[in-house]
């Protein structure tokens, strides 16, 4: 039976990994980029989708666009009962039959399609969510 021995070049060389791993695992989490603090800095409108949801359904649906460079921004409501092609269902229906609350993705997607722009965050606000949030205020 052999024995393992480890002698200087080899305990060196192991450090050596260890601290290239290291440094790497460091520059992945220090090099990541945050979207919305991106966003902020090169003076990109902002694109928010939030909902407001009852029982499991969206009853509020508002896309806010905040221009960071003069700090203004607009509301545009997306209501529940808008009719068109959903592609993804094979039909005309309202644009809520996409909607679940497991997964608001496609929902969202779809929204983007029909105002034109990406919509990259969104809040979900359950109704007694909302409720809570407006009492500390």
């Amino acid at each position: 039976m052999k024995h393992l021995t480890l002698d200087k070049s080899s305990i060196f060389l192991i450090l050596i990994i260890l601290f290239i791993a290291a440094c790497v695992g460091f520059l992945l989490l220090r090099l990541r980029a945050d979207s919305l603090d991106e966003a902020l800095k090169n003076d990109r409108i902002l694109n928010i989708v939030f909902v407001v949801e009852r029982a499991g359904k969206p009853a509020a649906t508002e896309v806010f666009f905040y221009y960071p460079m003069n700090q203004r921004g607009a509301l545009l409501d997306i209501p529940g009962e808008t009719g068109l092609i959903l592609k993804s269902l094979n039909r005309v229906d309202r644009i809520d039959a996409l909607y679940d609350p497991q997964n608001p993705g496609p929902y969202i997607q779809e929204i983007s399609k029909l105002i034109g722009t990406p919509l990259p965050f969104h809040i979900i606000f359950r109704e007694s969510d909302l409720v809570e949030f407006v009492d500390l205020l």
